[in-house]
């Protein structure tokens, strides 16, 4: 009878220890789970997206619940989303957004900023198609020999204040490429419109942040731009050709055969 009285004493001290032991757990996966949660939260109203995937993930191995799943789902496709746009592929872009806006039990500024970016796909592929004639345009000019008329194409182009976004990198590569084939070094002038530089700018005046190339290679850009990416410079894909040559320019002034992204700035 005092051996049964003792089995049971064992057993019953055994069972409230584990469950004690429960208990803490429990708790501590509840205080980093509301810790990670917290963090994301932050990390979305800095739309940082990243960095709220990771913690969003951390919450959600903490405690598996349809929050923390549906915001880590969320934060990830808009790190896809953002990678999409920067790579001119719009169209999967929004299907993706549509994911995070559709989310059930997600984050609801995500899903807001969500329908915010869907909204500037529109806008932006009405930009790139109005550029995108420009462009076009210009290069008919110039082969019909109306270079003024190409140039105040190309001007409008190179000056539109979103021009920079890696969202048109594709066309202003293209716009500045034409007018170097085209003038052949940092002038707009040219002797078939002898009026063409005070009617519509010259590009060494930096109307159109044009330099020579001179002997810098394709290969010697592309060594560039592998140099920043090494650095953790993020969208180099949007740097033109020639702002990379603007960066090994100024380096080479200052001694050096690696560029910074502080490189980039006209001297």
């Amino acid at each position: 009878m005092k051996k049964s009285i003792l089995i049971l004493t064992t057993l019953g001290a055994v069972v409230l220890m584990l469950a004690g032991c429960s208990s803490s757990n429990s708790s501590g996966d509840s205080s980093v789970y509301n810790s990670a949660m917290a963090n994301g939260d932050n990390a979305v109203n800095d739309q940082n997206y990243s960095e709220a995937y990771a913690y969003y993930k951390s919450a959600n191995e903490a405690k598996n619940d349809d929050k923390s799943k549906a915001s880590e789902n969320q934060a990830k496709n808009l790190v896809s989303a953002q990678k999409q746009m920067n790579s001119h592929k719009f169209g999967k872009a929004k299907t993706t957004l549509n994911k995070v806006k559709d989310e059930s039990n997600g984050n609801s500024t995500m899903k807001s900023n969500a329908k915010d970016l869907i909204s500037d796909i529109k806008n932006i592929k009405s930009d790139r198609s109005d550029y995108s004639k420009n462009v076009k345009n210009a290069k008919t000019f110039f082969e019909s020999g109306n270079t003024e008329s190409a140039i105040a194409l190309l001007k409008e182009v190179l000056n539109a204040e979103n021009i920079r976004n890696a969202y048109y990198s594709d066309i202003y590569k293209d716009a500045v490429d034409l007018l170097l084939d085209h003038t052949g070094s940092t002038t707009t002038s040219s002797s078939s419109s002898s009026s063409s530089s005070s009617d519509t700018g010259n590009a060494a005046n930096g109307d159109f942040d044009v330099v020579d190339r001179g002997n810098i290679s394709a290969s010697d850009i592309e060594k560039a731009r592998q140099q920043l990416r090494d650095q953790g410079v993020k969208n180099v894909d949007a740097w033109s050709d020639n702002d990379i040559v603007i960066a090994i320019k100024n380096a080479a002034a200052d001694g050096r055969s690696t560029i910074k992204e502080s490189d980039i700035k006209q001297r």
